[in-house]
């Protein structure tokens, strides 16, 4: 009897207002001096740590979560105004396209009209000034325009925007709705990789001998190198190979960059002195192979720099004598070297190259911390899934049968 009495005085924490509080609330009980049993919301210490901007983000969240709409707002047919009448109206009124949006500015297949012809004189002109529409120009089009922009229709009444108006993923055809969803699909535009270890090809390697700064990088293939881009860090080409892809494969020299060098009409300065791939040739590589592949076999190879860069030359100095236009003024001339003697012939290289190095060479000591970099471009065709997984296990098989990794 004496609880029942006690439980008849129960009221709530004299500093709460059970009106006030969410239904979702939870309670403690308690007695206080009185001996009276006392009841107060329990306090979610996390909820008093979040930041009003916080707290004012929950709510819009849990309020759109729940917002049905309203019949006020309710679309109908009558007043059907969506993305595709918006686009198609913007197109007829024959607005002036901006200086920067001309035809002769853009690429072909950003072009209004797709049949013109010419190149993209975009970044030449954009030293010129811009135009601008003259007030005559202007009032031709400016009520259409602000018709377009407002939802006003030819007969002056407002018509409201709606966004899913002419969803085609909802039209009743299914080869429509298909192909409104669209279909992800993954690929890979580009295979690269840095390496040190020229043993990691394993297919023949078609080495150039001589100089050929035309093949050098002349963009940004979006890798760095000790921070600093790596088609800036002067290199050389030195030979492509592969079964499955074709890589350019190059050897780049850090320590001959210079930071102050700029990019003049368009050239990277990225060209390793002629004279220091020259003594690499004869130094390392060259005289590496002829002792690591047999006379029968490596006579193919030059003993010299100097003798392939001739026979490289020849065609350009025939020119002036014979009718030579279809040649090229420097042929690109390359040796097979075999994959099986790839191991042996390159570790004989960095064996000479690291001795030319403690005798502190002046042409070679740049190549100290030296790397191997290799490069298959435009591969989006031979990389083509579905999803992520299959398009790597493409790359991993067509990868693997040229390289070790």
């Amino acid at each position: 009897m004496e609880n029942e009495i006690r439980l008849a005085h129960f009221r709530p924490a004299a500093d709460s207002s059970l009106s006030s509080l969410s239904s979702h609330s939870r309670f403690e009980t308690s007695i206080n001096e009185d001996n009276e049993y006392e009841c107060s919301p329990i306090v979610d210490q996390e909820q008093i740590n979040l930041e009003h901007q916080e707290k004012v983000a929950q709510l819009l969240v849990d309020h759109f979560i729940g917002f049905k709409g309203c019949k006020k707002h309710k679309r109908t047919h009558k007043d059907e105004y969506g993305m595709t009448e918006f686009v198609e109206e913007r197109r007829n009124l024959n607005l002036p396209n901006p200086d920067f949006a001309q035809d002769e500015r853009l690429p072909s297949e950003a072009r209004v009209r797709k049949e013109s012809e010419g190149l993209d004189n975009g970044r030449k002109m954009m030293k010129n000034p811009l135009s601008h529409s003259s007030l005559t120009e202007w009032h031709r089009v400016s009520g259409s325009f602000k018709g377009s922009l407002t939802g006003m229709d030819e007969n002056g009444n407002i018509r409201q925007f709606h966004m899913e108006a002419g969803d085609l993923t909802k039209h009743p055809e299914r080869k429509i709705r298909e192909m409104a969803h669209g279909k992800v699909t993954v690929d890979i535009d580009s295979a690269l990789a840095l390496f040190k270890d020229l043993s990691m090809i394993r297919c023949t390697i078609d080495i150039s001998t001589t100089w050929n700064p035309g093949r050098n990088l002349q963009s940004n293939v979006h890798i760095k190198h000790g921070g600093i881009h790596l088609h800036r860090i002067p290199h050389f080409f030195l030979g492509h190979f592969g079964r499955e892809l074709d890589f350019d494969l190059y050897v780049f020299v850090p320590r001959a960059y210079d930071k102050h060098a700029k990019i003049k009409k368009g050239i990277v300065p990225n060209r390793l002195k002629e004279e220091t791939v020259a003594a690499f040739m004869d130094h390392c590589l060259l005289k590496a192979v002829h002792e690591c592949i047999p006379a029968t076999q490596s006579n193919r190879w030059p003993t010299h720099y100097e003798i392939q860069k001739s026979k490289s030359t020849a065609p350009g100095i025939e020119g002036h004598i014979y009718d030579r236009r279809h040649w090229a003024r420097n042929m690109d001339l390359t040796v097979p070297l075999i994959e099986h003697y790839i191991p042996a012939v390159w570790e004989k290289c960095l064996e000479y190259l690291r001795l030319e190095i403690q005798r502190s060479n002046p042409k070679l000591s740049v190549f100290e911390g030296f790397q191997l970099f290799v490069n298959a471009k435009n591969t989006k065709d031979r990389f083509f899934a579905n999803s992520i997984s299959e398009v790597m296990s493409l790359f991993k098989t067509k990868v693997n049968t040229s390289t070790d990794r």
